[in-house]
């Protein structure tokens, strides 16, 4: 995330990163997570909820303009059903990330793929695809055989 908002910040755009915390054991202070968030996210223009399930939830329920990026296990539900904990904290967290895209103006996809699947699911909202960056200063490329589906 620190590499993520450096090149932003290098260019005079003011950035705050804040961490809502393990919200799974925190439900039932959720309202009040809810009313803490409204009041830190008081005056900046753009609110960037960096994944979908409980946390891009919490963050629709805050007032401004909202922007929302989704990995994978925020979108797709987990098909198998063992070990159970994953299976529900699957479930959850797809369907947290569904009840919230009513409420984002913008939404940030890892893949055209997963993009035109939000587009069905939420039509007319607008959606990038854009993949996490990869600093080559520290990974270097290897000749390696890397197949992708999209």
């Amino acid at each position: 995330m620190k590499q993520m908002v450096e090149p932003l910040k290098a260019v005079g755009i003011e950035i705050n990163l804040y961490y809502i915390g393990r919200l799974r054991k925190e439900v039932l202070k959720l309202p009040r997570t809810i009313k803490k968030l409204n009041k830190i996210c008081e005056g900046y223009d753009i609110i960037h909820a960096q994944y979908g399930s409980m946390t891009g939830y919490l963050v629709s329920r805050v007032e401004g303009t909202k922007i929302i990026s989704l990995r994978e296990s925020d979108w797709y539900r987990i098909k198998q059903f063992f070990p159970l904990f994953d299976y529900v904290h699957g479930t959850a967290s797809t369907t947290f990330s569904k009840c919230a895209l009513k409420r984002y103006k913008h939404v940030i996809t890892m893949s055209n793929r997963m993009g035109e699947e939000v587009l069905q699911f939420k039509k007319g909202i607008s959606i990038d695809a854009l993949s996490d960056a990869i600093d080559l200063n520290k990974f270097k490329p290897l000749n390696y055989l890397l197949l992708v589906k999209n």
